[in-house]
């Protein structure tokens, strides 16, 4: 309902004040994609967390739930292009700037795949401090979570 007042939870659970829903909007729906999205993520720490059993089948239920809400977005994308948000928009304004910030993103992962988790944190510090556009501050904010917590995230 549009105009609607409903409470909301912030990132990682904090609580927002009670919001009004804004007026429909190009960027209003992808940015509530994107929550979306992070609240997937969030629900796959959780789950995590709290060693839920069977955790990949939990686990794999929440990644299809993601890799719908990608097609989706990259549906939307191609069918209204006017809904770019900045994480793809960056890389048509600035391809230079865009690869290397994903050069960055992609050591980070290596580092933490490779179990180097201070370097990873290192170098997802660096992303979130030369990102300007959210997707790599998520993703560097995300691999933060991840390495500062062990890994665990």
């Amino acid at each position: 309902m549009v105009g609607r007042v409903w409470p909301r939870q912030g990132h990682r659970g904090r609580p927002l004040n009670w919001v009004v829903s804004p007026m429909p909007s190009e960027k209003h729906l992808d940015i509530l994609i994107g929550e979306a999205l992070e609240c997937a993520n969030e629900a796959a720490a959780q789950v995590r967390a709290l060693h839920l059993e069977p955790l990949s089948r939990y686990l794999k239920s929440i990644g299809h739930a993601v890799n719908s809400l990608w097609e989706l977005r990259e549906t939307l994308y191609k069918e209204h292009p006017e809904l770019k948000r900045d994480f793809v928009s960056e890389y048509e304004l600035d391809e230079a700037r865009y690869n290397s910030l994903s050069a960055i993103h992609d050591a980070a992962c290596q580092a933490e795949r490779s179990g180097n988790l201070p370097e990873a944190a290192r170098l997802f510090e660096e992303l979130r401090a030369d990102a300007t556009y959210g997707f790599f501050k998520l993703c560097a904010e995300a691999g933060l979570y991840r390495t500062l917590n062990g890994g665990k995230g």
